[in-house]
């Protein structure tokens, strides 16, 4: 990922942090202030995300180079039938409400009624499904509520996670949860995990990985508050993606899977630390 790395000097001595930015990358004050509201500003490897916070001479700021903003014109549609269809979700963009991929998909379809049976976090990308009735989405909402809906997320995490199969069963708020999880790769700085929760807790992958010492690398809600070595710093987003759905039909009986490919920032992201 490119991004600035530059040391203060005197001219910018005592400026606010979202000024400096926007001189930096030539950006507005707006757009500057969404960088820091990303949170993936560093001021001498500490993440900084107020804006009037005033740098010094001689801090090194670091952030990521603002992308231009793209607009998305075709969702991925990796499975459908007469009831339902499966898409693969893009990370910074809701599962529903204004601008969602609900409705970006309601337009693409042409079907005005298009429901999205359960949602993805914005940052996480991957398999999301939605209903073209009501009457099925009450049903996959029934399968998800009785556990019946196998699901596997893929995560790039902090740190050298153990060796092979492993189960979180943290509980929340005094409710049980379990994470079954299983290392695919790892060196000394971070590890490629393969998750699949068998209790449906709101944030459950997140916060069993750390409870277990591997928060997600980008996770600004619960990651680390340590300092992060440079090769895991600048990532723009939680690096948790839905990989899989798996259930039964409720109405024709079959098995159906749906896959979500690996978006291009994993995949980098798993090339960059070794991972793959």
């Amino acid at each position: 990922m490119k991004r600035y790395v530059l040391k203060i000097g005197p001219s910018d001595d005592g400026k606010t942090l979202v000024d400096v930015i926007a001189r930096i990358a030539a950006i507005s004050r707006k757009k500057a202030k969404t960088v820091l509201d990303d949170r993936n500003v560093f001021v001498n490897q500490r993440r900084v995300w107020m804006a009037k916070h005033n740098v010094r001479k001689g801090d090194i700021v670091e952030f990521p180079r603002p992308e231009e903003s793209r607009q998305m014109t075709t969702v991925t549609v990796s499975f459908e039938d007469d009831l339902c269809l499966a898409a693969e979700k893009p990370s910074g963009i809701l599962s529903t409400g204004k601008g969602s991929l609900e409705e970006l998909l309601r337009k693409q379809t042409g079907i005005p009624g298009l429901l999205a049976v359960h949602r993805l976090d914005r940052d996480t990308s991957g398999i999301l499904l939605f209903a073209k009735a009501r009457k099925f989405k009450d049903l996959m909402i029934a399968e998800f509520r009785d556990r019946n809906v196998g699901k596997v997320y893929e995560a790039i995490v902090v740190g050298n996670f153990p060796i092979g199969k492993r189960s979180i069963t943290t509980p929340f708020e005094g409710k049980p949860a379990r994470t079954e999880v299983f290392c695919v790769s790892r060196t000394e700085l971070a590890s490629h995990l393969r998750c699949s929760p068998k209790t449906g807790r709101t944030h459950q992958i997140r916060k069993h990985l750390v409870a277990a010492g591997h928060p997600v690398l980008g996770d600004k809600q619960y990651g680390t508050s340590k300092d992060l070595p440079g090769e895991l710093r600048g990532v723009r987003r939680q690096m948790l993606h839905a990989a899989e759905l798996s259930f039964t039909h409720p109405v024709s009986g079959k098995t159906v899977i749906c896959r979500a490919r690996l978006p291009k920032d994993f995949r980098a992201a798993l090339k960059r630390l070794k991972l793959a």
